[in-house]
């Protein structure tokens, strides 16, 4: 049988567990048929037990009552920041952990999350060789000028659910012209190669069939393949562009040495035979425009 101090232990934690709960509810009144329904169930005050159907009950309302989901979210974020080891505890254990993975319903919650939560997300976090392909990709940025984003702390949108065939996404940037933004790149890594090339703009996964630009794939040491994507980024974004101009409405900007068009204006049949004027465009902005972008 478990001593007293065991007995005065645990009785501490469940008190300290079901306050939390308390506290909880008191905010978000919505969740008292939740908690009422898991006591019947359960039989008891479990509240380790009741956490996890609160998040189930999150991640099923995501749409209809995404305020409140947001607002417990930020009452988890307040827990593991400046709550007691218990309910901290209870928080990941019981909360975060219970977030459905990527593409599942309710994947939204995981892009709601403060700081404090997303440190304890499994699927925010970077196995030993993607932080090793990681570190070695910054080092490699040294004196490169590349406004890189890197996972995991710019992730954003699902980027952390692995590509089926590539991995995950480790090294990202956004390019455009003077004009548009025209080109998302980067670089996925699933432990064994390194896959560089343009994102889809929508998913953010490896695009092979963009051919602007092709794609590449390395292999070798992690140092090696990390090293040889800021090497194909670098190349990327000093490659020369040019423009050429029909008129102030019908333009196209194009990689100088492939002709490549990257970015146009006007209708196709206003883009056709001599250009009245062919100029150099200078190089593309180097500008991290992910997350604005991402974020409409």
């Amino acid at each position: 049988m478990p001593d007293s101090a065991e007995t005065s232990e645990y009785a501490r934690i469940l008190s300290e567990e079901t306050s939390a709960l308390n506290d909880l509810v008191d905010r978000f009144p919505d969740l008292e048929v939740v908690v009422k329904e898991a006591i019947d169930a359960y039989g008891d005050v479990l509240p380790n037990l009741i956490f996890s159907d609160i998040v189930r009950w999150m991640a099923v309302n995501t749409q209809s009552r995404g305020d409140i989901c947001m607002g417990i979210l930020g009452w988890m974020e307040e827990q593991v920041l400046h709550g007691s080891d218990a309910v901290s505890t209870m928080v990941v254990v019981s909360g975060v952990e219970m977030i459905p993975d990527p593409g599942e319903p309710g994947d939204e919650l995981r892009h709601w999350m403060g700081a404090a939560l997303c440190r304890h997300d499994p699927w925010l976090r970077l196995s030993p060789a993607e932080t090793a392909w990681v570190d070695a990709a910054r080092r490699a940025c040294d004196g490169r000028g590349l406004p890189l984003e890197f996972a995991p702390e710019d992730w954003c949108g699902g980027m952390e659910k692995p590509c089926v065939t590539e991995g995950r996404c480790l090294a990202w940037m956004d390019m455009m012209t003077a004009d548009v933004y025209f080109m998302s790149a980067g670089g996925y890594f699933d432990g064994t190669k390194t896959v560089i090339g343009p994102l889809d703009n929508q998913t953010f996964t490896p695009n092979p069939t963009d051919t602007r630009v092709p794609q590449q794939s390395f292999t070798g040491t992690i140092e090696e393949q990390a090293k040889q994507a800021i090497q194909w980024l670098d190349w990327l974004v000093h490659r020369p562009l040019e423009r050429l101009e029909w008129s102030d409405i019908c333009w196209e900007i194009r990689f100088a040495d492939t002709a490549a068009v990257v970015s146009f204006s006007g209708p196709k049949d206003g883009r056709q035979g001599p250009p009245r004027l062919v100029g150099a465009s200078g190089q593309i902005l180097r500008l991290p425009l992910a997350s604005s972008l991402r974020a409409g």
